[in-house]
């Protein structure tokens, strides 16, 4: 059984819409949004900061892919990734918020908060029987240039055949939920991308005031895709 534990901080620094900052909030915040389609914005022309244009961010991000998926079993299987444009791309400027009294700011400081495209798409991935996704996220192009998307959905929503070893869910009364998780990301190169699942345990009895919750991260593979896929 392979089990990493995460970082608290997690949930706290997902970048967040505008408005979404409390005075207690520590998070990679949108301050600012502006569509691409605005006429201030040239689809040619890089904004400040930014290495790529709106154009050849789309492009890094938009199209399909065919790879495989490498489990930690390992077995392997093929698979493939097609995202489609959904809405509008924008352009967001992020900055760090932090709470008044400082606290956990030392353990955001290594974290990044680039300004980024966001775009909204269709994501397909498939590498049946074990993966079976196709919904809607946004995946983001940084400044410097990654693509990156994530997926995490209630396990027992996914159609796909992968799931946790009962082995690797020892106590299987202290589970409240169990996540997929998916993750992908893209420079100049191939996509790659992991696999896992997020088991959430509660530790003591209801309403005891020393139960505590954990959260913890199965490995199920990693995967890449890089060979083009013929046009849709």
């Amino acid at each position: 059984m392979r089990i990493a534990w995460l970082l608290p901080l997690a949930a706290l620094v997902a970048c967040t819409g505008i408005g979404d900052g409390g005075p207690n909030l520590v998070a990679c915040l949108v301050d600012e949004e502006l569509a691409v389609v605005d006429p201030s914005v040239d689809p040619n022309v890089a904004p400040p900061g930014f290495t790529l244009t709106p154009a050849e961010a789309l492009s890094r991000s938009v199209g399909g892919w065919s790879g495989r998926l490498d489990r930690v079993d390992d077995a392997q299987v093929d698979l493939t990734l097609q995202i489609d444009v959904a809405g509008t791309m924008t352009v967001q400027r992020r900055s760090w918020q932090t709470p008044p009294n400082g606290r956990l700011v030392g353990a955001a400081a290594g974290l990044d908060c680039e300004d980024t495209y966001a775009l909204p798409v269709t994501i397909t991935l498939a590498a049946p029987p074990d993966i079976d996704l196709a919904l809607e996220r946004i995946v983001t192009i940084t400044a410097s240039g990654i693509a990156h998307f994530d997926v995490r959905i209630d396990e027992a929503d996914h159609p796909g055949s992968a799931t946790p070893s009962p082995e690797e869910l020892h106590d299987p009364a202290e589970i409240s939920s169990i996540d997929l998780l998916v993750d992908g990301r893209r420079g100049d190169g191939a996509w790659s991308g992991d696999v896992g699942f997020g088991i959430e345990r509660r530790h003591g009895a209801d309403g005891d005031p020393d139960a505590s919750v954990s959260y913890a991260f199965i490995d199920y593979g990693s995967w890449t895709a890089s060979t083009g896929l013929p046009a849709r």
